[in-house]
């Protein structure tokens, strides 16, 4: 049998510069940006527009109404698992799909991300310092690599593959990668691929530790990645989400289909 064709027929996404895709291609011809500069790291970093999750309590976060969640939900989310759920919820949108068919063991949903450091951080110290009783049940699940996977396919009713890839700044391209196995092979028809940070000072400062990230105070200036007077990458937050279909699938629902995925 022929191997099955893939093609990318959603996308959402939740980033320092927009969270549309118009708005993210608009300021990616235009080269805007919505970075600032960090005092305490004295580097340039990407803010996300309509998000405020700054705080450890849950209780406090900002971001659309349109995507409110309860707050026991909430309890159980990393910043990271909230972007990626907003941007989740808009993939789904895009490529016309209802929420219920995830609940297919037909789909699937792979991540990637390095779990929560300040949440790791936070938590373990609580441990560590107050004793195992004033640690909240939720402080691992929200802190460990497995965060993104876990809560977005028990949100979503996920019933197909799932799995977190944790492989640096590979991650993502070995969620794709996968994913795109699964349909090719036969063992799913669609499959959402999710990538998200936190994007915090204890996620970014690490690399400002391997002198990866840029040193430029401008933030006009800061981010430029094919310049060969390039000086680092700018550190940021935020969710993507990528839906994968097979071809027939898609053309059996009269799918608008972005590109062929061809490895």
């Amino acid at each position: 049998m022929p191997k099955r064709r893939v093609v990318v027929t959603g996308l959402g996404l939740v980033t320092s510069i927009g969270n549309s895709k118009n708005t993210v291609i608009s300021n990616l011809k235009r080269l805007n940006c919505n970075f600032k500069l960090a005092n305490n790291v004295n580097r340039v970093i990407g803010i996300v527009k309509s998000y405020n999750l700054s705080s450890l309590d849950t209780k406090d976060w900002v971001y659309p109404k349109k995507y409110k969640l309860k707050p026991d939900v909430l309890k159980s989310l990393a910043p990271q698992g909230l972007y990626c759920y907003c941007s989740t919820i808009d993939a789904l949108s895009d490529a016309g799909m209802d929420i219920k068919i995830l609940n297919s063991p037909r789909v699937g949903l792979f991540t990637a991300s390095a779990g929560s450091p300040r949440n790791l951080l936070y938590n373990l110290n609580r441990l560590i310092n107050q004793g195992v009783s004033k640690c909240s049940p939720f402080g691992m699940i929200i802190s460990i690599s497995g965060t993104l996977t876990f809560n977005l396919v028990s949100l979503f009713k996920v019933k197909g593959a799932s799995c977190c890839f944790v492989s640096a700044c590979s991650s993502s391209g070995h969620a794709l990668g996968y994913a795109y196995n699964e349909i090719v092979d036969g063992s799913q028809d669609i499959m959402l691929v999710v990538s998200g940070e936190d994007g915090d000072l204890e996620t970014i400062l690490p690399f400002a530790g391997m002198r990866a990230l840029s040193t430029n105070p401008d933030p006009g200036l800061a981010s430029k990645p094919f310049d060969r007077k390039r000086n680092g990458f700018v550190g940021s937050g935020g969710g993507v989400t990528l839906i994968l279909e097979s071809l027939y699938f898609a053309k059996k629902r009269k799918a608008f289909i972005y590109s062929e995925f061809i490895g």
